[in-house]
């Protein structure tokens, strides 16, 4: 499924919710509306569901399309029941990235464009000197060269995040990637913020809430923060001055769950932080999606410049060559 047919999905859900359908319900009223893979995987999810399974456990059954991020966000807030907060969150998550993403598509149209052009023209050449096959054969190993590079920078993408799901190690070095460290934190941050804030208003103890918005975050360092806190909470103390040492936690969360458990208004402090967690995330998204055609459009010039000096230089020899 697309980031826009998730977005949409997520949010009729949680709307059907709200007005008092029950999950299989509300599914059964969206199947005619849902069409290519969004259908099947909602035909999957009702036949997990009828089968005796939670709505959290149907979800992540229909993996690889519902991701682990999204199991583990559904997985803390139906336990605390409130599904419907859950799935708006979702909605508004992959509503952000389907922005973006049409966003950086639409801006590297005119980059795409020179690159094919610039690729064509320069290779003329070489269509009087090998023949249509031979130009043909240049240029498909060129687009080509071009295709596999960006296929496997966007397969080491995929595997740096999800390595940062279950390694400290890898979460550290994606957080030096500008923007996008920036972005995978503040995520995790407004994950753990929300799952944190449901399981303590469904009254589930704060050890049990912890580790489910520990899992919510999806990330390794707060996971394993949090493992190393418990038995210090289980006796008594209190989580913000714990999850504050070490740069695990975002220092504005700490700070506000201190606030928070200090003024026994930490209810409002988690909300008011996975907001704003959400709206931090969602500005370097945009910033990604504003400058990342830009150096792509600049990566392209580099590219034709050298290839416009290569040319030139051949000839250059050639003609040296021949005056001797």
């Amino acid at each position: 499924m697309s980031p826009r047919e998730k977005q949409q999905l997520y949010h009729s859900l949680a709307e059907l919710l709200r007005a008092g359908l029950t999950f299989p319900r509300a599914l059964d009223k969206l199947k005619a509306t849902i069409h290519g893979s969004g259908k099947q995987v909602v035909a999957r999810i009702a036949r997990e569901l009828a089968s005796g399974r939670t709505v959290a456990e149907a979800c992540v059954a229909a993996r690889p399309t519902i991701s682990a991020m999204e199991g583990a966000v559904l997985t803390a807030v139906e336990r605390a029941g409130s599904l419907d907060r859950g799935l708006e969150q979702l909605s508004q998550h992959f509503g952000a990235v389907a922005t973006a993403r049409g966003n950086i598509l639409a801006r590297l149209a005119y980059p795409a464009f020179l690159l094919g052009l610039g690729i064509l023209l320069l290779n003329l050449p070489k269509l009087l000197s090998q023949g249509p096959l031979g130009y043909a054969r240049t240029v498909g190993l060129l687009v080509g060269g071009i295709i596999l590079g960006l296929f496997l920078l966007n397969v080491v993408r995929v595997m740096i995040v999800n390595a940062a799901t279950f390694s400290s190690g890898a979460e550290r070095f994606l957080r030096l990637l500008p923007l996008i460290g920036g972005m995978h934190r503040a995520f995790a941050m407004s994950r753990f913020c929300l799952a944190y804030d449901l399981q303590l208003e469904a009254g589930i103890n704060i050890l049990d809430a912890l580790k489910a918005s520990a899992e919510a975050s999806r990330s390794a360092l707060v996971r394993a923060k949090v493992r190393s806190v418990l038995p210090q909470v289980s006796q008594g103390a209190q989580v913000g001055p714990l999850i504050a040492e070490g740069d695990a936690f975002d220092p504005e969360v700490t700070q506000a769950i201190i606030v928070g458990e200090e003024t026994g208004r930490l209810d409002r402090q988690l909300q008011l932080l996975a907001v704003e967690q959400d709206r931090k995330a969602f500005k370097r998204l945009d910033a990604l999606a504003e400058w990342g055609p830009r150096l792509t459009y600049l990566c392209i010039l580099i590219y034709l410049g050298y290839m416009i000096v290569s040319i030139y230089a051949n000839y250059l020899n050639t003609a040296l060559s021949f005056g001797e």
